[in-house]
């Protein structure tokens, strides 16, 4: 997948079998200056992948020839493309799933036009930044002070974060999120409340759902067998990134 340019509109692929919410994103996201392209069915989106690149897509979880989650899971081993999965109000466990997937961001049904709308932008915008050339990246790198961890640096404005070296680290919009967080706070224990307000995730506050992004950001981040002195686990009161 190779992401638009700045000055081309975004390829959204949407893949949801109810023509009334696919014709709702649609139209939303064609209002906000996406190029969108619909489908029903895996079948159909697989043939969509195969005849253009897309951005991102936003996925449902339940459909007609098989579940969203697993083709998510699919098109992550071959493609840099971003995935926002929709689930219905009360599927929680899809909504984890999904996430521990790496899944960028996730979207409850029914869900605001505007906030589908943001959620898109916010997505687009970290990967555009990711697959920047290594030129641009030194050279936006170098517009704002960085936060420093253990070899890491951590750029805001850019939704950034490069190794020591200078190499782009892939993190999904909620990782980068919670670790900015954790960089601004070095050394303090946030409470996975106070993680997920700082973070201003959208979604309601969920335990779970920040001990999922911090699992995945050990993983990622500190190969080394030892990512709880990195990242550590306070028991009984959240986590806290040392110095």
């Amino acid at each position: 997948m190779q992401a638009s340019t700045k000055n081309e509109p975004a390829e959204v692929l949407v893949l949801e079998d109810d023509k009334e919410i696919c014709d709702l994103i649609d139209f939303n996201l064609s209002a906000a200056g996406f190029k969108v392209k619909t489908v029903e069915t895996i079948r159909d989106a697989r043939l969509a992948l195969s005849l253009a690149d897309f951005d991102l897509m936003i996925t449902d979880v339940r459909l007609p020839d098989g579940n969203g989650l697993e083709f998510s899971r699919e098109i992550m081993t071959t493609s840099k493309m971003g995935i926002i999965v929709m689930t219905g109000a009360g599927d929680e466990i899809d909504r984890i799933v999904g996430l521990e997937l790496g899944a960028d961001d996730y979207i409850n049904k029914p869900f605001h036009q505007r906030e589908l709308v943001a959620r898109t932008r916010a997505v687009l915008r970290r990967l555009r930044q990711i697959n920047t050339s290594d030129e641009e990246v030194t050279g936006g790198a170098q517009d704002a002070e960085p936060i420093t961890f253990h070899g890491y640096s951590l750029f805001k404005s850019n939704r950034l974060v490069t190794d020591k070296l200078g190499r782009p680290v892939t993190l999904t919009t909620m990782e980068f999120d919670v670790l900015a967080v954790l960089a601004a706070n070095k050394n303090k224990t946030m409470s996975r409340s106070q993680i997920h307000d700082a973070a201003l995730f959208r979604s309601e506050n969920d335990g779970r759902l920040i001990d999922g992004v911090i699992s995945r950001l050990r993983k990622k981040l500190f190969k080394d067998n030892s990512p709880s002195a990195r990242i550590r686990t306070i028991h009984g009161r959240g986590y806290s990134l040392a110095d």
